[in-house]
């Protein structure tokens, strides 16, 4: 995909004095547009029904329990969210059509080249792990985390995001490249001195983490997760209380609506009351599907937990979700810190480096690692000899 030469030019004045664009791409605007399809879809019957109502106000349209003139033009506010929802994939579209995603030596930069020229840059430096998605079609999606102000990992990484781009391993190929200097160079040697591994090659994970490894790249420990997963009593609050808002405004729909079509005096404009009786059933059905997702999430956590391999390398520490559409998370030494490893009486462990990415409200999410592993002990012991001295809380 080619790059129009005016994005290049508006990203020129953004960049430090000797600083190189290594690498650049444009998203494909067609995949960002029809990223937020269900919005589209909701906005149709949205839209009508406001338009309808509108009308009604107008005296144009007659339903006969809206009086003309009653809040005049108060329904104009709910068909122009209307009309904005209908329009969100063209401007998207537009909006993606100006995007430019580029790699310097020093910064990962999201440049908006519309008429303010807007950007969006995180240091290199301070970047503290990638995770790549691949798509069946060929692109694929890179979000980056990376740590403020210089600090390791804490409590709100920033969040920076390369959507639906082609070639996404020739940006990990770029990152990797830049992270590999501050690895470890004597990292086989801990791991004799922690009193080995098992035999990598035996190893299930071996062969799906090794597609992954770069020229140079070796090998030091790999391992699958074998979490166990318990039945969460709070699934059966969340059932009852979502079947309690899906019968309630049913019945209600129930008899003031469906019970009278057909019979004299009904009026077909009735049924534009729909939606806001489908509002509290839609509430009592995300409940209810909450509370029966969290019965069956065991069984979906020990699935997903089982396409899920992990990995330490000369460079990194990789985690491979092997599913639908190939998921890797890239971990970088030099700001790996808070290493924790707990071990249950089952003799499995876990061993966590990163915090989790913070949630919509900003709140904290579980921190990531290596989870369910059998040697715990020895992972802990290669994370903490792959951090410089500086950065290792236990370091003399």
């Amino acid at each position: 995909m080619s790059i129009p030469d005016d994005l290049n030019r508006k990203l020129a004045p953004h960049l430090n004095p000797g600083e190189i664009v290594l690498w650049s791409a444009q998203p494909d605007a067609r995949s960002i547009a029809l990223a937020d399809i269900h919005l589209l879809l909701f906005a149709i019957p949205w839209t009508c029904m406001s338009l309808m109502l509108t009308l009604a106000e107008l005296g144009l349209w007659r339903i006969h329990w809206i009086e003309v003139g009653t809040v005049p033009g108060f329904s104009v506010i709910f068909w122009i969210l209307g009309l904005r929802m209908l329009a969100n994939p063209v401007i998207e579209f537009r909006r993606a059509r100006r995007r430019l995603y580029a790699i310097t030596k020093t910064h990962v930069i999201v440049f908006e080249g519309n008429t303010k020229g807007s950007l969006k840059r995180l240091s290199r430096a301070y970047l503290s792990y990638f995770t790549k998605t691949q798509y069946a079609n060929g692109l694929g999606t890179i979000q980056f985390t990376s740590t403020e102000k210089g600090q390791r990992l804490g409590d709100r990484p920033e969040l920076t995001t390369f959507a639906f781009f082609e070639s996404p391993n020739d940006v990990e190929d770029l990152l990797i490249a830049g992270a590999k200097d501050s690895a470890l160079a004597e990292v086989h040697q801990t791991n004799s001195m922690a009193g080995g591994a098992p035999e990598l090659e035996s190893n299930p994970a071996f062969t799906v983490v090794q597609r992954e490894l770069r020229s140079g790249e070796r090998l030091v420990w790999c391992g699958s997760s074998n979490e166990h997963t318990e039945f969460e009593p709070k699934s059966f609050l969340l059932i009852a209380a979502g079947m309690v808002f899906v019968l309630g405004p049913g019945w209600m729909l129930y008899e003031t609506i469906i019970k009278h079509v057909g019979q004299p005096g009904f009026y077909w404009e009735a049924w534009l009351m729909v939606p806001f009786f489908l509002l509290p059933i839609g509430i009592g059905v995300v409940a209810t599907v909450a509370g029966v997702a969290c019965l069956v999430s065991p069984l979906l956590l020990k699935k997903r937990l089982s396409n899920t391999f992990y990995a330490l390398t000369t460079w990194r520490a990789i985690i491979v979700n092997d599913s639908q559409s190939r998921k890797v998370r890239s971990f970088f030494t030099q700001h790996m810190g808070h290493i924790q490893r707990t071990e249950g009486p089952n003799g499995l462990g876990n061993v966590t480096f990163a915090e989790g990415e913070p949630d919509s409200d900003g709140h904290a999410t579980p921190r990531i690692g290596f989870i369910g592993i059998h040697d715990a002990q020895i992972v802990e012991a290669l994370l903490r000899s792959m951090l410089k001295p500086q950065d290792n809380p236990e370091s003399p």
